[in-house]
């Protein structure tokens, strides 16, 4: 069958479009930058899985991609295996998009826009990052601090930040300073640049370079951000501050000058021994620490509390002669400290032989046979690492030579003593050195020849280890011999295996031929390379061992591409094993040493590539399958990667139980409701597919509901009739599946349904405490409107809507309301304000009503009395009042009754009576009945004026004058104008109605005349 495959780049709505009901789910994954036409790895869609011949039974069969993206990757087909794969169409990077939904489509004949069949695949495509972006800082590529030079060690002076657009290892950052300095320190992980060590006295600024480099492979390195740190002198103490005031006191100290302590100690002092004491200090209690050098790298330590410097390693001069170190003292008592510096010079033992340093070895030169007394041969070099005598290095001959040699002992040169020397013979010198205090170094031997003499190579023999790919051409070694007789040496190559090799006659470069693969060609070689001065002369050979080393030129592959195991079941524990990749690396060693590592969290890998869940597996997902993407990284110093997909598709296995479509159901019914009624119907699947079992487990005592098994329909039952009571049933209904997926039992959950019982409404609102309401019901006078009055209650023994109570007031429709009330809460309150004085009680109806639909009515009478509020004051029957009193009326007479009256009610109505103090006090009022009454005798005035007050019981009052005239004994009284008065008053004349009109006259005739009204016979008329 021939495939027509065609990329479309846009999703369009199609004429004949079709989608199956699920379609198969493929999941690949690619490396973003990636050149174009790269292969998505892991994702192979089978064209049996897509069943394309459905579609195009006759035809031949072409595919779309659709999707956001789907111009980024193109399809082939793979004939062989008849398989789809995707390549990409241009090269992705994971920073822009990281992962691709696709959808493929199959069409017929042709993949014009109007003839897509059907989609048969849904594809999803990982794009995986690789370290291509170097972190950059946020800060700008300078930074300059200026630091107090008393600041505390090891506090944070900056932090540099920056950032890595990768993910994963290749944006985690470790942060380093070039070059290295001792007194700031950058934390590797987070940028912190610490204060080590003391800066006082710093003449110049400091200057690093910060940089981040990344964990990637290879690791990328930012650009650096230069740091500069100026030390600022800290403020002197000012004058004023340092007297006796307390509040002067500054929390840290200057390094004075004089700290300074500079001590010799001899590199052969012993371990633990005490070097010197810092204490005592200027404190009275001080703790001593070492802030310069680090504890960990210094061979001294400083005792916390005693201050005694020991030594903690072995010293030594020849690798560390000066040891300067800066120690912290600070008050155990308060804050202030200071710092110590002290220098430690370490003096010299004679614990160095002179060691020799002449090169080439064997040591070798030549003399002529013919060479005067004193002619040069060798130079003899020998060093010591001790100083001064220990140092110093003599040269001695002790053996060979038979006299003809001697040895300069201060200069180590060997020179001819004259003596006669045999031509062509080998002379062996055995030299010693020896140093000022007679240590001696190991003999060396001096060869020597009379005559002419072979070349010399630098080097007894080579050994060279070459990665393999090494160019052919490119030098990888150069050999180098010494002419004794000052002449041009020619190289050759006199064992060459297999003539890989080439020499280079006057350099001694050796190169190779032909490019070395580890894998496939020899792996070490044996070189003879001979060093001549001239053809047919004297020559000298020397041997050449090239190692070829492998180099990381395979990337590991899998054995498969795909891996997938089936019917997995879903109780497999994290210890069992689901299946092994394998894969395969063409180097060797390290090389080809691989780690597995997997990108799912749903599974782990073994170092041996052994595939086990990570936690509980679940057959309930999409397609029952897991998809996922394993790695092997081999252990090279750049390491290569390959991977491959792994599908586990998972069998089920009765695991979950039943799953109600909702936990609890609410229903209700009515409580007249007949046999057989339909109450609830419950719905509950099974994730692994079993059948379900229905039943009533609990509250179904009294056997009202009966449930279908297979449906979960709930009915009323049909013999006997049911009898429902109460307000609410509670049923535990259990769904039990069939254990058909094979589980070791039937499983098992269940829900909660409540039945609700309607009730029908056959009560009407009782209001159950109506009297109490009546006593109770009384609001103040002047209240503003929406004032409280009482809340009244209704009961209705009715259930649901039929129970619920709403109030309400019967007004009579001309009758402007005078209370409100609430209809839920039956909270009355006024709708207006209340003047007592006009009504003093208010007749309401309050009605109770239910909520049905067909609702009842119950009422309560009440009559509400508006109690007294003290809004009025006393009010006197006279304006003023005028009487005429004889000189001679007795003390004690009461001669005039002033009379007031209060609208108020009660307390606030009670009137009592008073008169203005003046002395002499010749008149008094009687406080309850008003009588005035003289008190003194009143002979010796002829006027008295008082104001008469009038108080009721909540405190007001009224005043009015009372003016009274003395007469002497020949006054006499008012005549009246008749002997007595007759009055009828119709029953209901309202108050303040003129009844009659009284009159008497002076017979002095004098027109002041006053009436009083004066206590009768019966009381019922006072």
């Amino acid at each position: 069958m021939i495939w027509g495959i065609f990329l479309c780049c846009l999703l369009k709505p199609a004429a004949g479009f079709q989608t199956q009901e699920r379609l198969p789910f493929f999941h690949g994954h690619v490396f973003e930058n990636s050149p174009t036409a790269s292969k998505v790895n892991g994702l192979s869609i089978p064209v049996r899985r897509i069943n394309a011949q459905k579609w195009c039974p006759v035809s031949g069969m072409h595919f779309k991609l659709y999707g956001n993206g789907s111009e980024d990757f193109r399809a082939f087909a793979h004939h062989k295996r008849g398989n789809i794969l995707l390549k990409t169409s241009r090269v992705l990077d994971r920073e822009a998009r990281s992962e691709y939904l696709l959808s493929v489509g199959v069409c017929c004949q042709t993949c014009v826009s109007e003839s897509v069949v059907s989609l048969v695949a849904t594809v999803k495509v990982d794009v995986l990052d690789t370290n291509d972006h170097e972190p950059t800082f946020r800060s700008a590529d300078t930074v300059h601090i200026t630091l107090d030079d008393t600041t505390a060690l090891r506090s944070v002076v900056y932090r540099l930040q920056a950032v890595d657009a990768d993910s994963g290892n290749n944006a985690e950052l470790t942060y380093m300073s070039v070059p290295n300095n001792g007194s700031f320190y950058v934390v590797p992980k987070t940028g912190e640049v610490l204060l080590v060590d003391s800066i006082l006295g710093l003449p110049s600024k400091v200057k690093f370079y910060v940089f981040a480099r990344d964990h990637g492979w290879p690791p990328l390195t930012s650009k650096g951000v230069l740091v500069t740190i100026s030390p600022h002198r800290w403020a002197t103490r000012p004058a004023e501050l340092t007297g006796s005031g307390r509040g002067a006191r500054w929390p840290r100290a200057l390094l004075d000058p004089g700290t300074v302590v500079s001590l010799n100690v001899s590199e052969d002092a012993s371990v633990g021994s005490v070097i010197t004491s810092l204490s005592p200090s200027r404190f009275p209690s001080a703790a001593y620490e070492l802030v310069f050098p680090e504890s960990e790298s210094s061979p001294v330590a400083v005792g916390r509390d005693s201050g005694d410097i020991t030594i903690s390693s072995r010293l030594d001069r020849e690798t560390e002669p000066v040891l300067e170190l800066t120690v912290k003292i600070q008050d155990k008592r308060g804050p202030d400290w200071y710092l110590n510096k002290v220098k430690l010079k370490i003096t010299d033992v004679n614990d160095n032989i002179p060691e020799w340093n002449m090169k080439p070895y064997p040591y070798l030169a030549v003399v002529s046979p013919e060479a005067p007394a004193g002619t040069f041969v060798y130079q003899l070099q020998a060093l010591d690492g001790d100083e001064g005598k220990s140092g110093e290095v003599e040269y001695f001959l002790s053996d060979g030579g038979d006299g003809c040699f001697a040895v300069d002992k201060q200069t180590g040169q060997v020179v001819t003593t004259g003596l006669v020397l045999q031509r062509d013979r080998e002379y062996l010198l055995s030299v010693v050195a020896l140093d000022g205090l007679g240590s001696r170094s190991p003999p060396a031997m001096l060869s020597v020849v009379a005559g002419a003499r072979a070349p010399e190579f630098t080097n007894t023999s080579y050994a060279i280890s070459i990665p393999e790919n090494t160019p052919e051409g490119q030098p990888f070694l150069a050999v180098f011999a010494i002419s004794f007789q000052n002449q041009p040496i020619i190289y050759s190559l006199l064992i060459n295996p297999s003539s890989l090799f080439s020499i280079k006659q006057d350099t001694g470069e050796i190169s190779l031929t032909r490019t070395l693969d580890y894998e496939s060609d020899q792996r070490r070689y044996l070189l003879m390379v001979r060093s001549s001065e001239e053809p047919g002369s004297l020559s000298t050979a020397t041997e050449v061992q090239v190692l070829i080393t492998d180099e990381n030129d395979c990337v590991p592959e899998f054995l498969q591409s795909i891996y997938s195991v089936d019917g997995v079941p879903e109780t497999v524990t994290t210890a069992t094993s689901l299946l092994q990749v394998l894969a395969t690396d063409c180097d060797s060693g390290l090389n080809a040493e691989l780690t597995y590592y997997t990108l799912s969290p749903d599974f782990s890998i073994s170092p041996h590539g052994t595939v086990f869940p990570a936690g509980r597996l679940d057959y309930e997902r999409p397609n029952h399958l897991y998809e996922f993407v394993v790695m092997a990284t081999d252990s090279g110093a750049e390491p290569h990667s390959g991977t491959a997909t792994v599908r586990v598709r998972m069998a089920n296995i009765n695991d979950e139980t039943p799953e109600f479509s909702q936990p609890v159901y609410r229903t209700f019914v009515s409580e007249d409701a007949g046999p057989n009624t339909l109450v609830a119907t419950v719905l509950a699947k099974d994730p692994d597919g079993d059948g379900i079992i229905y039943s009533i487990t609990a509250g179904n005592e009294e056997g009202n509901f009966v449930i279908d098994s297979q449906k979960g329909l709930i009915r009323l039952r049909s013999i006997p009739l049911p009898k429902l009571q109460g307000l609410e049933y509670v049923l535990n209904v259990t769904a039990t599946d069939d254990n058909a997926s094979g589980g070791s039992h039937a499983l098992f959950s269940s829900a909660r349904v409540i039945v609700g019982v309607d009730d029908v409404n056959n009560n009407k609102p009782v209001f159950g405490e109506c009297q109490q309401y009546r006593e109770q019901a009384t609001v103040l006078e002047n209240q503003p409107s929406g004032t409280f009055v009482l809340q009244v209650h209704a009961a209705d023994a009715d259930e649901g809507a039929n129970g619920k109570v709403k109030y309400g007031l019967m007004h009579r429709d001309s009758a402007m309301p005078a209370f409100r009330i609430h209809q839920d809460t039956g909270v009355i309150v006024t709708a207006r304000r209340f003047d007592r004085e006009r009504q003093r009680e208010y007749s309401i109806t309050v009605t109770a009503t239910d909520w049905a639909e067909e609702p009842l009515i119950g009422i309560c009478q009440l009559t509400i009395q508006i109690v007294d509020q003290n809004d009025n004051s006393p009010k006197f029957e006279n304006l003023r009042y005028e009487y005429f009193l004889r000189e001679d009326t007795l003390v004690g007479t009461s001669f005039l009754r002033v009379a007031a009256h209060d609208d108020d009610f009660g307390t606030n109505a009670a009137i009592t009576y008073s008169m203005s103090l003046e002395l002499p006090e010749y008149l008094r009022v009687n406080p309850v009945t008003g009588w005035v009454f003289v008190n003194q005798p009143i002979s010796q005035t002829t006027y008295i004026t008082r104001d008469i007050i009038a108080t009721d019981g909540g405190n007001r009052n009224t005043s009015v004058e009372l003016a009274v005239t003395i007469t002497d004994v020949k006054n006499q009284p008012p005549q009246w104008e008749t002997d007595s008065y007759s009055v009828v008053i119709p029953e209901n004349s309202a108050r303040d109605t003129h009844i009659v009109t009284i009159k008497a006259t002076s017979r002095l005739g004098d027109p002041r005349v006053t009436y009083n009204l004066e206590d009768g016979m019966v009381p019922e008329t006072n």
